[in-house]
């Protein structure tokens, strides 16, 4: 999310419009590969509320790269990293039950 959200900042910094970039295809690739992983891994987890937050997280990436505005964008960011670190950390205590 970062590589995106810097790669948007620097074209915003070079021009005058958001929306006016496109992130590089080989970061685009690298996008579709984790969202695909994430999307099998979400499904296999057992825990009903883990797999929701990992789907709302899921929301929150993809809101990420279609932010129309730099303010937007900035927010969006934010969100998402808030829920990832709470993800994180229920994701945590499930793996280390396993151990």
């Amino acid at each position: 999310m970062a590589k995106a959200h810097l790669q948007d900042l620097d074209n915003y910094k070079k021009g005058t419009c958001w929306t006016s970039s496109r992130i590089s295809s080989e970061l685009d690739n690298e996008f579709a590969g984790s969202f695909k992983e994430l999307s099998f891994k979400t499904e296999r987890t057992d825990d009903h509320g883990l797999r929701n937050d990992i789907s709302i997280l899921r929301r929150k990436m993809a809101g990420c790269l279609t932010a129309d505005t730099y303010k937007a964008g900035q927010g969006r960011l934010i969100s998402f990293i808030q829920k990832f670190e709470t993800v994180m950390r229920k994701l945590g205590v499930v793996l280390r039950g396993n151990y």
